[in-house]
């Protein structure tokens, strides 16, 4: 019985310190937030230093390089400001008289009976133009064309194709005027005047 009793008391006292060990460490923090506050005492000046911050040293100014000059704004190239591209300024929509000049074969159309006309026309010194000719504001232009030392004055009213060399195509009359009856011209050939040249 006194073995049992002893291993009993044993097993108490071994309870109660775990308890008490559990508790003291769960207290501890409330503990030592308790303390009264530890007084700062004053500062003794022989201890402080003082704090050097280095300074830059001041730039050395350069020679003046003088005004800026504005950049050259090239006049065959300006900025759009709404798209931010650099667009080739517009050409002018009708050049001035004597402003250019071509070469090419000059052929014939609009003869009442034989070939017809443009709306609204019958015949007169009028031509229709070929992409050669057709620059800037080229309808109702007025253009002279030279062949074999004549000339003749029309109107651009029409347009063609004018492929193979060819730079205008002329009313009847136009055309008449120009070649004649064609019989000693080596230049007309089956209605084609080759070599003729457009002015305007």
């Amino acid at each position: 019985m006194r073995r049992s009793y002893r291993t009993s008391s044993s097993r108490a006292r071994a309870r109660t310190a775990t308890v008490l060990l559990i508790a003291g460490w769960l207290l501890a923090p409330f503990a030592a937030a308790s303390r009264e506050p530890t007084a700062i005492g004053p500062l003794d000046p022989g201890t402080l230093q003082p704090v050097r911050i280095p300074t830059a040293s001041p730039a050395t100014p350069g020679p003046d390089p003088g005004p800026t000059a504005s950049p050259a704004v090239s006049p065959a190239v300006v900025t759009d400001p709404r798209v931010g591209v650099r667009t080739p300024p517009k050409r002018l929509t009708r050049p001035a008289a004597g402003a250019g000049a071509a070469r090419g074969d000059a052929t014939w159309y609009c003869e009442p009976g034989r070939s017809r006309c443009p709306a609204g026309y019958r015949g007169g010194l009028y031509a229709a133009a070929g992409p050669t000719l057709r620059q800037g504001d080229w309808r109702g232009r007025h253009v002279v064309v030279e062949w074999h030392g004549r000339t003749v004055r029309v109107q651009l009213v029409d347009w063609c194709a004018c492929g193979n060399g060819r730079v205008i195509d002329l009313f009847g009359d136009a055309f008449t005027k120009l070649a004649g009856d064609g019989k000693d011209d080596d230049g007309l050939w089956r209605g084609v005047l080759r070599g003729a040249t457009v002015r305007w």
